[in-house]
């Protein structure tokens, strides 16, 4: 019996404070847009952007945490006296994230628990741990934040800049390559392509039929030669000549006039050839100038549109980086605990090791009297 009480173990208590993590946000003044990469647990509550659960459940648990909470408690084993180290305390510890999922809501709790055999020192450690663990953690959100605002701003700023680099830079070209300018260019040269064919075409005409003048008037002319060689009659003769001489004039004239509808039509020509070559540059000119306004257009656009939602991003950086100080706070305080969670000895333990007691008491007290006051028949016939 004594073995069973005095090989129970020591009780062991629990000490817990639960800290609540959210970044509040006042809905009356905005918060992070739909398309944000934040957590939102409800509405009005937020995980910061860049800080997982985990990375806060292993900060909690941190080597430095715990020295700095020896340091803070001088803490000492309460049988040797030896000063606590960081493994002993981290083997007393458990930082774990829980939700509270009570009405309706989903919020993210880290859970510091110290289990130990002082009831007293336990919740002075946790407490201990609690204060040290936001203390930590409220300048790293802070960093966290500056940074996060710093990276938007300096992002926004950027962007900015390149819109009105852009609109700079595309207003100066369509300056300099206006598209109602090509437009009315390549207008009047599709007229004067349109009058200089027209104008080829009738010295093209002209040039044939002086050439077939020409050609009729040189059968003629051959005809009279042969003519003027057979003919012995002078006052024929005569009239032969005066009419050769006349075809003679027309000839040289329809040849006068050929070479200068020729000329006229070469010349026609190669201000045709000018007029083609230059509104084919100026249709591929105003073409790559579409292409390269839209260009333009786009990037604007798209510069356009990233504008405020980086602005959004922006006003949500702001509003963590002022609202740090209510990232974490403590929502469940450490107590001393009163009840042991293991290492006691039960009710129905107790009461069954008394029980137990009892019986073998019973037995040994029957079988003494068995032994001091015999029980037979015999001797009760003799006395009587």
């Amino acid at each position: 019996i004594l073995l069973v009480v005095f090989a129970s173990p020591s009780p062991i208590y629990e000490s817990k404070a639960q800290i609540l993590i959210t970044q509040p946000v006042d809905p009356n003044e905005g918060g992070p847009p739909a398309t944000s990469n934040s957590q939102q647990i409800f509405p009005g509550m937020f995980i910061p952007n860049s800080m997982t659960l985990s990375t806060l459940a292993s900060l909690a648990s941190s080597n430095d945490l715990f020295d700095e909470i020896i340091q803070d408690l001088a803490l000492t084993d309460s049988v040797t006296g030896e000063p606590f180290g960081v493994e002993r305390l981290a083997a007393m510890t458990s930082a774990v994230i829980q939700y509270d999922y009570g009405e309706g809501n989903n919020l993210p709790l880290l859970d510091l628990s110290v289990r130990g055999n002082n009831p007293k020192q336990i919740q002075e450690i946790t407490n201990t741990w609690a204060d040290a663990f936001i203390k930590e953690n409220k300048d790293l959100f802070s960093s966290e934040a500056a940074r996060s605002y710093d990276k938007w701003l300096e992002l926004l700023t950027a962007k900015e800049q390149e819109l009105e680099q852009e609109q700079e830079l595309a207003l100066a070209y369509v300056r300099e390559n206006s598209e109602n300018l090509l437009q009315e260019q390549l207008y009047i040269l599709e007229q004067d392509l349109k009058n200089v064919s027209s104008r080829l075409l009738v010295l093209k005409e002209e040039v044939a039929r002086a050439d077939a003048r020409k050609t009729v008037l040189s059968d003629e002319l051959d005809k009279l030669d042969e003519m003027r060689a057979i003919q012995s009659n002078a006052v024929l003769m005569e009239s032969i000549d005066d009419v050769w001489a006349r075809i003679k004039q027309e000839i040289m004239l329809q040849t006068a006039n050929l070479m200068a509808y020729r000329v006229a039509e070469e010349q026609a020509q190669i201000i045709l050839n000018e007029i083609t070559q230059r509104l084919t540059d100026k249709s591929t000119k105003l073409a790559s100038v579409t292409i390269e306004t839209d260009r333009f257009n786009e990037k604007i656009s798209r510069l356009t549109q990233d504008l405020p939602y980086i602005q959004s991003l922006l006003t949500e950086s702001t509003i963590s980086k002022e609202g740090q100080t209510m990232h974490l706070r403590i929502v469940e305080e450490p107590a001393i605990p009163s009840d042991p969670i293991s290492g006691s000895i039960s009710v129905v333990r107790a009461t069954s090791v008394i029980l137990l007691l009892a019986v073998v008491v019973s037995f040994m007290v029957a079988g003494l009297a068995q032994v001091i006051f015999p029980r037979n028949g015999s001797g009760q016939s003799k006395t009587a």
